[in-house]
């Protein structure tokens, strides 16, 4: 489910999906996506550790939706790199 209801923090901020059927253990997925690109911000970070820039998005994405960590108990940052790293969250969600 794209932009789903009931999922809005105090900002008005929501993720991007919403699994309709159980996901695991008869509970639904939250996750919400994240392309980062080549911005100065992580260039060097990113020269020196791969993935480093999906790691610090999906880090980032957990701590701006952890206030759905009481109704919703599975959420997914997923965190993709323009030349196609991924972090360990995207890489489990997607496994």
């Amino acid at each position: 489910m794209k932009e789903p209801h009931g999922l809005v923090r105090d900002d008005g901020k929501r993720p991007d999906g919403l699994t309709l059927l159980p996901w695991n253990s008869e509970r639904s997925a939250t996750w919400d996506v994240m392309v980062e690109t080549l911005g100065n911000a992580y260039l060097q970070q990113s020269a020196i550790i791969s993935a480093s820039a999906a790691e610090t998005a999906a880090v980032r994405k957990r701590n701006k939706y952890s206030s759905l960590s009481g109704t919703h108990d599975l959420y997914f940052p997923v965190a993709l790199e323009t030349l196609g790293a991924m972090s360990v969250s995207t890489q489990e969600f997607l496994a």
